[in-house]
């Protein structure tokens, strides 16, 4: 086998594999990061930049890293660095310490244990923000899997935070004097748990790739604000939960939803809220569990639901040799309250608790390039917070698929 696998090259085949899946490069005793190389977004523009951390190579215990990036609209470089320890490969016990100096979106970022690589669909919208915190963090975290399928982190946050945009927190009132902070120091205690019960796995010498559960896959976190511990500034509790499933029907294709809620006991700064999940531009990539035609940045929330329903047709409707296109069905809901609008100062935070409401129609797979699959879509947004002209409801979008 080994003889056989040199003579097809399925080595460099398998690292060629591995750096789509992770989103990184084995060079000699390193991991090039890919997704480093080169970023987009409306706030930075391009950003070019590079990142490295050793590998199996170098050490089976001890990881390294580091990354720097440089975006040509804010002008200004980014960096961070990380190391880890490793004490259970198989359950992927580990400590790790990182600092970063960086952007943020506003708002709270996501908190969930996610694959951050753009090849996923739900980052799509990263594209789009231009409402971004400066925040310099350090973060030391443990984390581990218990029982196969449930994956732990603690960690313990602090970070100095600074709007990148007009914006002012109200932390005092005294007879009509106001008193306005500009910047932000967070000292945070994280619990971060991801359960998914009968999970499969496909390991290589370099990594273990999930290769997914029928059953319902749960994210929470749970997070503690501490006043006056190293520096921070405020005190709050906030908690997060995400559950996604789908569901197949061998006639009528496969049905997915996703629940996400939030809630945080006592009022803070805007980069600690929860930014609704929104994805708005007229044309551009769509992006999942984001509402499409929500404008960026338009709603923010201390409390917070959003539920995301999608149905795929796959090739039942349309089929050929050469032209399947699979119609799916997509409907997103939201709602989210804040509590004290008043103590925000430089733009409107509005919040939606009368619920947000859009539906569409995408067209996937109707073009294969490679390892790409393209599609095109519509989507219209009703309720009580539609625009006056019917043409502001509507955002068309591009689907992005790949086919691993």
């Amino acid at each position: 086998m080994d003889s056989i696998g040199k003579a097809r090259h399925f080595d460099r085949l398998g690292y060629k594999l591995d750096a789509i899946m992770n989103g990184k490069m084995s060079i000699g005793f390193m991991y090039l990061e890919m997704d480093k190389i080169l970023k987009w977004n409306r706030f930075e523009g391009t950003r070019l930049g590079a990142g490295m951390h050793t590998n199996e190579k170098f050490s089976k215990i001890i990881q390294l890293g580091a990354y720097g990036g440089y975006g040509f609209k804010d002008h200004k470089i980014k960096y961070g660095g990380n190391a880890e320890i490793l004490f259970n490969r198989l359950y992927e016990s580990k400590v790790g310490f990182s600092y970063e100096d960086d952007l943020n979106e506003a708002g709270l970022e996501d908190p969930f244990m996610n694959n951050k690589l753009f090849t996923n669909p739900e980052n799509y919208r990263q594209l789009l923000v231009s409402r971004m915190d400066h925040a310099k963090s350090f973060k030391i975290a443990l984390s581990s899997r218990f029982l196969n399928y449930t994956k732990v982190e603690l960690s313990l946050l602090k970070s100095h935070i600074i709007p990148q945009y007009d914006y002012g927190y109200i932390t005092h009132r005294n007879e009509g004097l106001q008193v306005i902070s500009k910047e932000f120091d967070i000292t945070e205690a994280n619990i971060q748990i991801r359960f998914a019960y009968g999970e499969k796995f496909m390991r290589n010498s370099r990594s273990l790739v999930s290769m997914g559960t029928t059953y319902p896959i749960v994210w929470l976190n749970l997070a503690g604000a501490f006043n006056g511990l190293a520096g921070g500034q405020y005190s709050y509790n906030r908690l997060n939960l995400k559950v996604q499933k789908t569901f197949s029907f061998k006639y009528l294709g496969k049905s997915s939803f996703t629940l996400l809620t939030g809630l945080m006991d006592k009022d803070a700064p805007y980069p600690c809220l929860f930014n609704a999940l929104s994805g708005y531009a007229v044309f551009s990539v769509y992006s999942f569990n984001s509402f499409a035609t929500m404008r960026m940045g338009e709603f923010v929330a201390d409390r917070y639901a959003a539920l995301f329903l999608r149905h795929n047709f796959a090739s039942l409707l349309f089929r050929s040799k050469h032209f399947n296109p699979q119609p799916e069905l997509v409907t997103s809901i939201g709602i989210g309250t804040l509590s004290h609008p008043e103590n925000h100062t430089g733009f409107e935070a509005k919040s939606y608790e009368k619920g947000y409401f859009e539906s569409g129609l995408l067209i996937n797979n109707l073009l294969n390039i490679g390892l790409t699959k393209l599609g095109v879509g519509a989507f219209y947004r009703y309720g009580y917070y539609s625009l006056p002209a019917w043409k502001e409801n509507l955002a068309f979008k591009l689907t992005v698929g790949f086919l691993f």
